[in-house]
């Protein structure tokens, strides 16, 4: 592993021990306009074992991306760097976002919403691609290591 760092910075990779192993993450995007969302990150995979090559890390596939307090979850510990890597260029725009409340009663989300990182529009139902957009969410450690250790996609989140 690389030496520690004292800042979560885009580019960076990182890694968080799971239950299975260790999972690997990039940090995309720190969101200006709502800094208490943490940064951005795309989750890119999970060995039993630890990893060094930030590069061949970065260049994965992205399995999901969401919101994660690196920079606290590095503070504490709980994270630790990989290097740096350049961001794929198709990860470097921002995103659009999925995300809607469930009815209490069904359990199910009827009624959807987009996000672009500026404005918030109502879509109702999605269409089929839009199920793979990101969840706008913000995840702790625990829950970060537990979506990577079951496989989360961004179509996880029905």
């Amino acid at each position: 592993m690389k030496k520690a760092i004292d800042r979560a910075n885009v580019g960076e990779v990182f890694e968080i021990k799971t239950p299975n192993g260790y999972g690997y993450f990039q940090i995309t995007h720190i969101h200006s306009e709502r800094p208490k969302f943490g940064h951005l990150i795309r989750v890119v995979g999970e060995f039993a074992s630890q990893q060094e090559n930030a590069e061949a890390l970065a260049g994965m596939p992205t399995k999901f991306k969401i919101f994660f307090p690196a920079a606290d979850a590095l503070k504490k510990g709980l994270i630790r760097s990989a290097g740096s890597a350049v961001i794929p260029k198709e990860d470097v725009a921002f995103p659009l976002f999925r995300n809607g409340t469930r009815d209490p009663k069904t359990k199910q989300i009827a009624d959807w919403w987009l996000w672009d990182g500026t404005k918030e529009w109502r879509v109702g139902k999605l269409s089929k691609e839009q199920y793979s957009l990101p969840q706008l969410a913000v995840v702790n450690d625990t829950l970060l290591a537990q979506r990577i250790a079951e496989g989360w996609t961004n179509e996880s989140y029905r």
